[in-house]
C-alpha cells in the first residue's frame, strides 16, 4: 500500500497507537484555511478530547537542534522561513479523528485519505493477529493454580464420599467431578487433560505422589443405616425419580428440595440420611436438573433446591 501520509506511534493515555501529524493532513487535504484556524475551529466544532482523540506535542523541544527538520514529503513543499521552522506545537490525531475531518471535507481529497486511514487500520489488525498472544499475567497465573488446587482438595474429598456408594468408577469420578464444578467453578478433569474413561482406568505401577485420589471399595458399615428405599442401581433410582417429577402435580413445578423427594418415594426415613441425599443428588445431576441456593428466608436460612432444566 503507498503511503499518502505517514504515520507514527504516540502514546495517548495509556495506549501507544498509531497517529497522522495534523499539520500533514491539513496540507493533504488542500484546506483553504491557515492550519492553526483550521484545527482549533474542527475541534472545537466537533468536540475533541485532547489525550483521548489527539495530543499535543512540540517539536522545538522534541528535537534539540535550532531549527526542526522537516522530514514529511508533504510539508516540505511549503515555506520555511529563515532560522527553520518555528511552530511551537504540533497536533497529533488518532486514525479515527483523523478519518472524521477527512469526511467533513467532503471533496475528494477527504474521500482518498479517509479510504487510506481505514486500510491502515486493517493492516495494523491484520498484523496483531498474526502475532502470538501475549502471556497472561504472573498474578492471574498465581490465581489459577490456587482455584485448581483447592478444587483438587474439594474433589479429594467428594471423591472418598462417592466411593463409598459403591458406584462404578466412572460414575463415581463424573459424580465428584459434577459437584466439585457445582462448587469452586474448576472442571478437574478438563483442567489436568482427562477425561472421565482416561481417569477412570487403572494406574499402571505405583501412584504418583499428589496423584487424584482412586476410589477404593467400600468396607462394610460398623453401624446398621437407614436408608429411606433399599438399595438399588442407580438407574433404577434414576427411573423412580424420572417418573415422579412427571406426575401431577410434580410436573407443573419447578423446584424440589431433598426432603420432598425422599418424603414422597417409597420407604422413606424419618430423618435425612446422608449418603441417600448424595445419591439423589447424583441422579437428578444424571436428569439435569441444577442445585441453587434461595436468599435467605425470614429466619435467615438458606435452603438448597434442584431446578427444573429449561
Amino acid at each position: 500500500m503507498q503511503p499518502l501520509i505517514p504515520l507514527s506511534t504516540r502514546r495517548i493515555g495509556d495506549d501507544a497507537i498509531q497517529t497522522v501529524n495534523a499539520r500533514e493532513l491539513h496540507a493533504f487535504l488542500e484546506v483553504g484555511k491557515v492550519f492553526a484556524a483550521w484545527i482549533q475551529e474542527r475541534i472545537q466544532q466537533y468536540g475533541f478530547v485532547e489525550n483521548q482523540d489527539y495530543v499535543i506535542g512540540f517539536p522545538n523541544l522534541e528535537n534539540q537542534n535550532t531549527g526542526w527538520t522537516v522530514d514529511s514529503p508533504i510539508l516540505a513543499n511549503q515555506q520555511v522561513g529563515r532560522g527553520g521552522d518555528r511552530r511551537s506545537k504540533e497536533y497529533h490525531l488518532t486514525l479515527d479523528m483523523a478519518k472524521e475531518l477527512a469526511m467533513v471535507e467532503r471533496n475528494q481529497k477527504g474521500r482518498e485519505a479517509r479510504r487510506y486511514f481505514i486500510q491502515c487500520e486493517k493492516a495494523l489488525h491484520a498484523q496483531q493477529a498474526k502475532q502470538p498472544s501475549e502471556a497472561p499475567p504472573l498474578a492471574s497465573v498465581q490465581q489459577r493454580v490456587r482455584q485448581v488446587l483447592a478444587a483438587a482438595r474439594c474433589f479429594n474429598g467428594i471423591l472418598k464420599t462417592a466411593s463409598q456408594l459403591q458406584l462404578p468408577p466412572g460414575a463415581t469420578l463424573q459424580a465428584a467431578n459434577h459437584t466439585t464444578l457445582h462448587h469452586t467453578g474448576v472442571d478437574l478433569l478438563a483442567a489436568m487433560g482427562l477425561t472421565i474413561d482416561t481417569a477412570a482406568k487403572p494406574a499402571q505401577g505405583p501412584a504418583p505422589a499428589g496423584s487424584v485420589y482412586t476410589p477404593q471399595p467400600a468396607s462394610p458399615p460398623h453401624a446398621t443405616r437407614r436408608p429411606f428405599t433399599t438399595p438399588q442401581p442407580e438407574d433404577a433410582l434414576v427411573n423412580q425419580l424420572r417418573r415422579w417429577l412427571a406426575e401431577p402435580p410434580q410436573a407443573h413445578l419447578r423446584q424440589f428440595t431433598t426432603e420432598d423427594m425422599m418424603a414422597a418415594l417409597p420407604g422413606s426415613a424419618a430423618t435425612t440420611d446422608r449418603a441417600t441425599a448424595t445419591r439423589i443428588g447424583q441422579a437428578m445431576a444424571r436428569l439435569g436438573w441444577v442445585k441453587r441456593r434461595l436468599p435467605p428466608d425470614s429466619q435467615g436460612h438458606r435452603h438448597w433446591v434442584y431446578c427444573r432444566p429449561a
